[in-house]
Order: C-alpha cells, then sequence, then structure tokens
C-alpha cells in the first residue's frame, strides 16, 4: 500500500502537535501557580529537602537489616515521600525548562537544558557505579539481592531528578510581573 507510510506519518505528526499544544498550554497554566515561593531561596530550601530525601533513601539501602526490616522501610519510603513531593513542586516552579519539549524553548533556555542534562546524565553514570561497587560489597551478604534493589532505586531516583535540583538551584528569581494577569490568556479556552 503505497499510501499507508504518508497516513501513519501524518497521524504521528498530528499526535505530536496535539501532545505539544497540550504540554505548553499545561505550561502556561502553572507558570502562574504558587508565585510567592517561586524566589531562588525557596526553590533552593526545595532542593535541600530532596537531598534530605535522597540521604534517607540512601541510609536505610545501607542499614537494612531482618532485624531492623520495617523500621529502614519505613524510612526508605518517607524519604521517598520527601523526594517526590520536593521534586514534583520544583518540576512546576522550573516549568517548561525542566520537562518541556526542546521546541517550546528559546536558544537560551535550550542550550541551558541541554547542560543541565549533561550533569544529570554523568550524575546518574556516577550514581550506578556507585550502586555496582555496593553491590559487589555486599554480594555474600544475606538479603543483598533486596538491599541492592533498594540502593538502585534509591540513586536512580535521586539521579534522575538532578536536572531539575540543579536547574532549581540555577534560576534566578521569577519576575513579580509575570504573575500579573492579563487579558490575552484565556486558560478555559
Amino acid at each position: 500500500m503505497p499510501g499507508t507510510d504518508s497516513f501513519i506519518q501524518s497521524k504521528l505528526d498530528s499526535a505530536k502537535s496535539a501532545h505539544a499544544a497540550r504540554l505548553d498550554r499545561w505550561n502556561r497554566i502553572t507558570a502562574r501557580r504558587l508565585p510567592r515561593w517561586r524566589t531562588r531561596r525557596r526553590r533552593r530550601a526545595l532542593v535541600v529537602f530532596q537531598l534530605l530525601g535522597a540521604v534517607m533513601m540512601v541510609a536505610a539501602s545501607l542499614f537494612l537489616r531482618p532485624d531492623r526490616d520495617w523500621v529502614v522501610t519505613g524510612l526508605w519510603l518517607g524519604g521517598a515521600v520527601i523526594g517526590g513531593v520536593t521534586v514534583t513542586v520544583l518540576r512546576l516552579f522550573t516549568g517548561k525548562m525542566a520537562s518541556g519539549l526542546g521546541a517550546m524553548l528559546d536558544e537560551r533556555e535550550r542550550e541551558w537544558r541541554n547542560r543541565i542534562h549533561y550533569i544529570g546524565f554523568q550524575t546518574l553514570a556516577v550514581l550506578m557505579l556507585v550502586a555496582m561497587i555496593h553491590l559487589l560489597l555486599i554480594a555474600k551478604q544475606p538479603d543483598a539481592g533486596y538491599r541492592g534493589v533498594m540502593m538502585i532505586s534509591a540513586l536512580l531516583v535521586f539521579g534522575g531528578s538532578m536536572p531539575t535540583l540543579v536547574l532549581a538551584w540555577q534560576l534566578p528569581d521569577d519576575d513579580p510581573e509575570d504573575f500579573a494577569p492579563s487579558d490575552e490568556e484565556d486558560f478555559d479556552a
């Protein structure tokens, strides 16, 4: 069928543009949320809370023993909740630079985003090496597989959030004028 490829390509293109439009609309809506929290000082406090959550998860993975299983798992889950909430709020504050499509960014934002994603990739690679070394060190201990999975998941969650953390730490304060209501934008349409 000669027209099948062009039909599939046109469907893919329309799905991509529809997704980009939904993402752009979502970014315009969330860009106005919590305007008083969009300061560098508050973003950095959230980054510190994210780091606390990551440290809790890694510590729980290190000290997991059969006799302390529930306490340590609770510590790990507490760190995961802290980390999940803070990184979600930070993604809201960093907006399209952290989670948007590259086509929606200007040149400066795209360059900044590429730089922080490269930093995130390097950090994740180092953290996975740490996880492998940890697994090698605990290989002959009881519950090594369970402890290793807990460590890998803790480091993966932390490493995956690294671009958002770096961006939240480095971005300047948002301009208060950006939060003034405008007559041009209609978010209900």
